[in-house]
């Protein structure tokens, strides 16, 4: 259970190096929002677990930087950088790169889950 950021955080890059969807799910409000990449947004663990599965490739390096976190009570942001590079199935390489701007909320045991995930930075 991620109570703190720095827990929050090794959970997500666990969970996302390791391509588990659940463990990701874990970590969202059921009615989160996902920010796409082409600026869409899926609504909902269930659409956000789709988008998911489709960013994740069998052969892939991901890093997160350490985020810098603005907390307000039970609401903060988290902004980082990331970067993913892989192999597409095709056999294609992808690399992408953001700056992401994340809203967490602290729920009544403490965890603080993702209630909007702007990972590719779009307005």
């Amino acid at each position: 259970m991620a109570t703190t950021f720095d827990e929050v955080f090794e959970e997500f890059n666990s969970a996302f190096r390791a391509r588990d969807v659940p463990a990701l799910l874990e970590l969202y409000e059921p009615d989160a929002r996902l920010v796409l990449p082409d600026g869409s947004v899926a609504a909902g663990t269930v659409a956000i677990g789709e988008a998911l599965r489709s960013l994740l490739l069998d052969d892939m390096d991901f890093e997160l930087e350490p985020p810098v976190i603005v907390e307000a009570g039970d609401i903060a942001i988290a902004y980082a950088r990331w970067q993913l590079r892989g192999t597409a199935a095709n056999g294609d390489p992808v690399e992408m790169v953001g700056r992401s701007g994340d809203v967490f909320r602290r729920q009544p045991d403490g965890r603080w889950l993702v209630v909007i995930d702007n990972a590719f930075g779009k307005a």
